[in-house]
């Protein structure tokens, strides 16, 4: 069976960042659910200006292991906190048809709709309908709000998920978790040395120099305790949760896609072909002339890869 593409057009007013929920535009354009939980393949794509010679670059969250585990571990807790509220507690409430979990890319996407929606060859949005970002309703709230006390009903704190980044607001009033990093603080980090051991006292003990005869021995068992006794990954941050980094627009992303185009006959440039982690996309846009529309055409795949 042939894979089907469909060409989803984006029109962006100018220099700036924007972003694109890949999976989001599928489903309007296509009229039927497309989950975003899926990696979204772009077979490529063509950018056009108007005289400002543009630079438009693509960036999506690090297609890693972490990032996929980290992703799955997210919609684990979310079908988990939905399952009890639902079977657990015995109300009568079925999920709504077109449920799912929904993430954002980063802490600075808003999910807006002009940056979503793809348009038709006259400018005009393709016609949708809802497309809500999931909340996750947490039972550790703070308990030391005296609000608390006076209150009938205690309400939950409320957030929502991002791919990257560090999370945002404080322990007591979650706004946005960030899942790898979240993932990151779940495991147990590995044992900073390996082997771990005290290389000049080894070197200088009386059974370790029964045989040594010559000079190299103590090398040789320098070299092992100590070269590449730690693992070839920094043991305190990940690509796409660096912990030196905030997580604001461009930190933690994976460039995957970039294109420039000229004055003249130059306004028309190739793009080449990228995959997306949910679909979520950054477009990063700078001029060199002016400022003026750019143009997007990617061709994507109407179905995605499993995460």
């Amino acid at each position: 069976m042939a894979q089907k593409i469909a060409r989803l057009r984006y029109v962006f007013d100018g220099p700036g960042t924007y972003y694109l929920d890949l999976f989001r535009g599928l489903s309007a354009a296509e009229r039927k659910m497309i989950p975003q939980g899926q990696i979204a393949h772009v077979m490529g794509g063509l950018i056009k200006d108007s005289n400002n010679e543009s630079v438009v670059r693509c960036n999506v969250a690090p297609d890693t292991w972490v990032t996929r585990t980290a992703w799955r571990r997210g919609k684990r807790m979310f079908d988990k906190m939905n399952r009890e509220a639902t079977e657990g507690m015995g109300a009568g409430v079925k999920k709504a048809k077109y449920h799912d979990i929904k993430v954002f890319l980063n802490d600075v996407m808003t999910g807006g709709q002009a940056e979503s929606i793809p348009k038709d060859a006259n400018g005009n949005q393709i016609p949708f309908q809802t497309w809500t970002y999931s909340q996750f309703h947490s039972e550790d709230i703070d308990w030391t709000n005296a609000n608390l006390l006076t209150q009938a009903n205690r309400e939950a704190d409320s957030f929502q998920a991002m791919l990257v980044g560090n999370h945002s607001g404080t322990s007591a009033n979650w706004t946005r978790v960030g899942l790898i990093r979240s993932w990151f603080d779940s495991r147990a980090e590995p044992q900073i040395e390996d082997p771990r051991a005290d290389t000049a006292a080894v070197q200088a003990d009386p059974l370790v120099n029964l045989f040594d005869e010559a000079d190299a021995s103590d090398e040789v068992i320098g070299s092992l305790l100590d070269d590449n006794n730690r693992p070839p990954y920094d043991e305190d941050s990940h690509w796409g949760v660096n912990a030196a980094h905030t997580s604001g627009s461009h930190n933690n992303l994976q460039r995957v896609a970039f294109a420039a185009t000229q004055a003249g006959a130059g306004q028309i440039s190739a793009m080449n072909g990228f995959s997306a982690i949910c679909g979520l996309v950054e477009v990063h846009i700078t001029q060199g002339v002016g400022s003026g529309e750019v143009e997007l055409l990617l061709d994507v795949s109407t179905k995605g890869e499993k995460i």
